[in-house]
């Protein structure tokens, strides 16, 4: 079932509507339809990992990760990639 609503939308904002549905090879119906379900799925991610964080606990987390690999060396592909290095000046000896 579908349903239809009229919208108002600014001049700049329908021409690159209609550009980029041109350059995707698909209609404006069709680029706005799948901007809106895009939309709404990141706006329900964002309640999900709200109420999952409300429900964490960071302490029992950090403990579970802290024994996970207890004693164990680390694994080939275990290494920390250079480019995150580069962001936590931290991690840099690791």
């Amino acid at each position: 079932m579908e349903s239809f609503q009229t919208i108002a939308v600014d001049d700049i904002v329908m021409q690159e509507a209609r550009a980029l549905a041109s350059e995707s090879g698909v209609t404006v119906e069709e680029l706005l339809k799948q901007a809106l379900e895009h939309g709404i799925i990141s706006l329900r991610e964002g309640q999900f990992f709200r109420l999952r964080r409300r429900k964490g606990n960071v302490a029992e987390a950090l403990a579970l990760l802290r024994a996970a690999g207890a004693g164990k060396p680390p694994m080939p592909g275990d290494e920390i990639p250079d480019e995150v290095k580069a962001l936590y000046p931290e991690l840099q000896d690791r």
